[in-house]
């Protein structure tokens, strides 16, 4: 069964962000970088990737929308411009 986009973010977010001794996922709202998860070097990665993995490509605005601060920001941009490329 295929993750959904926010467990898969999570996920990335664990394995390429700052603390992956600790989960981000119990609450999706959480700010990302206050939090400690990411940092802008890991952010840049994990931009690469989820943009390379979904075959999307962030805009400016996007990027620097306070929604790329949480999981919860970031799978509602992802979901948005995946529907635009159906």
């Amino acid at each position: 069964m295929k993750p959904t986009i926010a467990s898969r973010l999570a996920g990335l977010v664990k394995q390429y962000g700052l603390r992956p001794s600790l989960s981000c996922d119990s609450d999706p709202q959480q700010d990302l970088f206050s939090n400690g998860f990411l940092d802008s070097f890991s952010a840049i990665s994990l931009i690469a990737i989820i943009e390379d993995e979904y075959n999307i490509n962030f805009t400016y605005e996007q990027l620097a929308s306070d929604d790329m601060r949480t999981l919860s920001g970031i799978t509602k941009i992802i979901e948005m411009l995946l529907s635009r490329n159906v």
